[in-house]
């Protein structure tokens, strides 16, 4: 079970992208719906702080096993 007082969070690294760029991906877990329960999964990789409207963006639900 993830702990509440580790939520929500999320990082930032340093990456390389397939065509060889340098790219920063930003990961974020927050609640889906309530504390405990589904966590909603953001990723977004971009190319740098002035380029983060042009990057791929991504978000899934990863959820609670019964």
């Amino acid at each position: 079970m993830i702990s509440t007082r580790s939520f929500p969070g999320g990082d930032t690294f340093e990456g390389i992208s397939p065509a060889g760029r340098a790219v920063e991906v930003e990961r974020n877990y927050l609640w889906a719906v309530a504390p405990g329960g589904d966590i909603l999964c953001e990723v977004a990789v971009y190319g740098g702080d002035s380029r983060y409207d042009q990057g791929a963006k991504a978000r899934g639900v990863i959820s609670r096993p019964d």
